[in-house]
């Protein structure tokens, strides 16, 4: 069985063969277009851990699928749809750091700097290279070497978990809007497991199984679910006591946003007297200052939010690792899932 970087090659050299496949069939003299397909190409090669092409193949292989070469190109695809939805998710959020460095809207911020409407042609470019990404994604399925009949139900699975995503940044995102209410206990985390734990983690295990010839929906479901949240709650986790340096992307911009999630409900059910006065002032403050959210950062470890937010992770965690052994896998595939499973407990990028 390969490890996880020997398995991330081979998904490097396929996703850099994608793009230079449609590098090749650009248009003549669409030059903007050329130079934003290599600004993909190179943007992704950057950073990320590969996990979901990984946990495609620790699936793929562990329910007895045999055909590796054919499912590089389906992994590609997953990391290159991951990609897609975090250009986006990073303008919906405002960021422009993403992978230690400028992501394709803080390089296209720096190439129109003094030009009148840099900003806003930027942020076009963001969406436009998000959809772009999104179709290489499905090029990259569509051309792989499994049957017609695989594919399809490849695709579906696909489609069916960015829909589940969508529905859970719609979810996300609506609480700013006047007149929405704000997002409570466990509906935050039905939330996470549609927009983190689809994709993250039962699409690529749903992807295994179903190229490898099996039905494993149920036990996958059971497992990748509550795995999903947890590694969502980690994400919340470095998103508001993390830092840049070991997660190579802003970490005040949960609390910059107002973002609704688990570690704000823990807040206001906690913070009381001054402190509740700073979480209402500084939550959502978008114009609040460096040492500002650090201040309301620390006030909220104080009273408890990060402890309570790390044993609420590790609940989640234990509780899909309980459903693990129900998957069916080989020993070796087990094992593996279970080591990187266990790595959301530590995360801190």
């Amino acid at each position: 069985m390969l490890s996880r970087s020997e398995f991330r090659e081979l998904v490097d050299r396929e996703i850099s063969r994608q793009y230079d496949l449609q590098l090749g069939q650009a248009p003549s003299g669409a030059d903007s277009y050329t130079r934003l397909l290599v600004d993909l190409k190179e943007f992704i090669l950057k950073g990320g851990k590969r996990n979901r092409p990984y946990l495609l193949y620790l699936g793929y292989v562990g329910w007895g699928g045999a055909d590796v070469d054919s499912l590089v190109p389906i992994a590609a695809c997953l990391e290159i749809m991951h990609n897609f939805l975090l250009i986006h998710d990073d303008i919906i959020d405002r960021d422009l750091i993403r992978y230690g460095g400028p992501n394709i809207e803080g390089q296209y911020r720096e190439r129109f700097a003094g030009k009148e409407r840099g900003e806003k042609f930027a942020q076009d470019v963001a969406l436009l290279a998000g959809d772009i990404a999104h179709l290489v994604a499905i090029d990259a399925l569509v051309t792989s070497a499994f049957t017609a009949d695989q594919k399809v139900m490849a695709l579906r699975l696909v489609t069916e978990k960015i829909l589940e995503t969508s529905a859970g940044q719609i979810i996300d995102v609506l609480p700013y809007d006047e007149g929405v209410e704000t997002v409570e206990g466990t509906d935050i985390t039905g939330m996470y497991a549609l927009k983190t734990g689809g994709y993250s983690f039962v699409l690529p295990l749903l992807l295994g199984a179903t190229l490898a010839g099996v039905e494993r929906s149920e036990e996958v479901l059971a497992f990748a679910t509550p795995l999903g949240i947890a590694f969502q709650i980690g994400d919340d986790l470095i998103g508001t006591f993390g830092s840049t340096s070991s997660s190579g992307k802003p970490v005040d911009g949960d609390i910059r946003e107002g973002k609704q999630t688990v570690l704000y409900s823990m807040a206001k059910e906690r913070m009381v007297g001054e402190d509740a006065d700073l979480l209402s002032m500084l939550y959502g403050k978008r114009t609040a200052s460096a040492e500002e959210i650090a201040l309301l950062a620390t006030r909220m470890e104080a009273c408890g939010v990060r402890s309570e937010g790390e044993a609420l992770r590790d609940r989640y965690l234990d509780q899909a690792k309980v459903k693990l052994s129900a998957l069916g896998l080989t020993e070796e595939a087990e094992k593996t899932l279970e080591v990187l499973a266990e790595t959301i407990r530590s995360r801190v990028s």
